[in-house]
């Protein structure tokens, strides 16, 4: 890493949270781990966007703690740096939520869920 600082090189943070992912669903590192070397990463490396600091953070952490698959983590983490408050989705639990984002199911059975079509129709 030492020789890489000396260029400037840049992550992206699609690649620090694929690498977060890989490494704590292989086991390879725990979450606290593994955030620490992302940080790390993101120190010698650098990360453009201040706002994506933000948004790795959250992101990391729900899926550290088990409440939201890595993927849905950072989609939440980035609808709240959006400013979104409601989030329409088929596969998240109904009403949950990150940092004031709620979870509004796309479906009731097979007809789309009136509270998405209200967010739809209001959008």
């Amino acid at each position: 890493m030492a020789a890489a600082a000396r260029v400037n090189p840049v992550l992206t943070l699609q690649a620090l949270g694929a690498f977060f992912h890989v490494v704590t669903r292989k086991r390879l590192a725990s979450a606290q781990d593994a955030m620490a070397r992302v940080r790390e990463l993101q120190r010698v490396f650098g990360v453009p966007a201040a706002a994506c600091e933000r948004t790795r953070r959250l992101g990391m952490e729900a899926a550290a703690s088990r409440r939201f698959s890595f993927r849905d983590a950072m989609l939440l983490a980035t609808a709240a740096e959006s400013g979104c408050a409601d989030v329409v989705s088929e596969d998240m639990a109904p009403g949950a939520a990150l940092v004031g984002v709620r979870v509004v199911p796309a479906f009731d059975g097979s007809d789309p869920h009136p509270d998405a079509l209200a967010i739809l129709a209001a959008g």
